[in-house]
């Protein structure tokens, strides 16, 4: 049975629609122009069916693979339930079988499926996603360590300090696991902030701050070994995978996506600076627990580190976790209590420079 409807053609290549009648017979669309000429379809070339005001539009494809999509515009609600039977008894393209489902799932179906989707795409990015660090390996780990900085600009631009990276790097080198696969980087970062930060792939920034505000050589050795720590047991990447995870879940979300150097400038962005390194209460007691080890495997004491956890919680009044340090490492009543129980447990320990040696080293860093 033959059924004819007014339509417009637009070809693609014109501005200007074709006028003229549309007639669906059995598999097959064939449409002539008023003006002449005639176009003709199968039922599976038709590739969209969509439904505007008071007409339904048909996207058709050009008449060569290089020609742009056509656009048939039938000026007819009537044609849409001729098309859909049409297309059951004859077959439809893929692409027009994804559609009618969806109009079949419904604004409710479609919200069921959100409900589950949406968590499971954030379980995903951002509980799985972080579990996989075990599967980069140490120089792509490096590599994103490198970008995170190099996207800081500025802001965590290293400086040289002769005095500084003689002190650092004796301890480091007296702390590290001596089988661990690749180099640990120390630098000072010129802000005066007591902090340090310890990113994927051994780059450790230590600021000028966390200097001032030390009031021993072992507070900053034990720093020292918390930040290794962090390293060793590759936490900073797993906050940057979450990270990547949680801002891929959102561009997915919208649409959206990132890539290579952009991922790296999108979680500084996102992150507000630091913030993208504030490590979780679990990371911060095996790093406590890591550190207490290697202090105690080199005859060092773990009073310098609670020291400068209290002077840093004094410093920031009564909001402890606001700022510097505490800031990237929550500190809870849990973690000062393992320290104090380390420390009365110490006997005999060195400790790494006198108290006289200490305030000249100290002194550099005072402005």
């Amino acid at each position: 049975m033959e059924h004819d409807f007014p339509a417009r053609l637009l070809d693609g290549r014109s501005a200007v629609p074709q006028r003229g009648r549309l007639s669906l017979d059995h598999s097959e669309l064939r449409f002539a122009a008023e003006a002449g000429g005639a176009h003709a379809w199968s039922m599976r070339e038709v590739r969209s069916v969509q439904r505007v005001a008071n007409e339904v539009h048909l996207i058709l494809p050009g008449a060569d693979q290089e020609d742009p999509e056509q656009r048939l515009s039938v000026l007819d609600r009537a044609f849409e339930d001729v098309i859909d039977a049409a297309q059951k008894r004859f077959g439809a393209s893929a692409r027009v079988g994804v559609q009618r489902v969806a109009r079949r799932i419904g604004v409710l179906g479609w919200a069921v499926i959100a409900l589950v989707a949406v968590p499971l795409s954030y379980a995903v990015y951002a509980i799985a996603l972080p579990h996989l660090h075990v599967l980069v390996s140490h120089e792509r780990a490096a590599a994103l360590g490198e970008l995170v900085h190099e996207a800081m600009g500025s802001t965590w631009a290293t400086i040289e300090d002769t005095p500084f990276e003689l002190v650092a790097g004796r301890m480091v080198e007296e702390l590290r696991e001596p089988d661990l696969p690749f180099d640990l980087r120390v630098g000072l970062v010129d802000l005066d902030e007591p902090n340090a930060v310890a990113l994927p792939g051994g780059r450790i920034l230590v600021f000028r701050g966390l200097l001032r505000l030390a009031p021993s050589a072992d507070a900053l050795a034990g720093v020292l070994a918390h930040e290794i720590a962090h390293v060793e047991k590759r936490h900073g990447l797993q906050h940057i995978l979450r990270s990547i995870g949680l801002i891929q879940f959102a561009a997915n979300a919208v649409g959206g996506g990132i890539d290579g150097l952009e991922t790296a400038e999108t979680i500084v962005e996102f992150s507000s600076g630091l913030l993208i390194l504030k490590h979780s209460r679990d990371h911060e007691r095996e790093a406590d627990r890591v550190a207490l080890s290697k202090l105690h495997r080199t005859g060092r004491s773990a009073r310098g580190l609670m020291e400068f956890l209290e002077l840093c919680r004094a410093e920031n009044g009564d909001l402890p976790e606001s700022m510097g340090w505490i800031s990237t490492h929550p500190l809870g009543t849990e973690r000062t209590e393992n320290l104090e129980r380390a420390v009365a447990e110490e006997t005999d320990a060195r400790p790494w420079m006198s108290a006289g040696e200490w305030a000249t080293f100290q002194a550099r860093y005072a402005d």
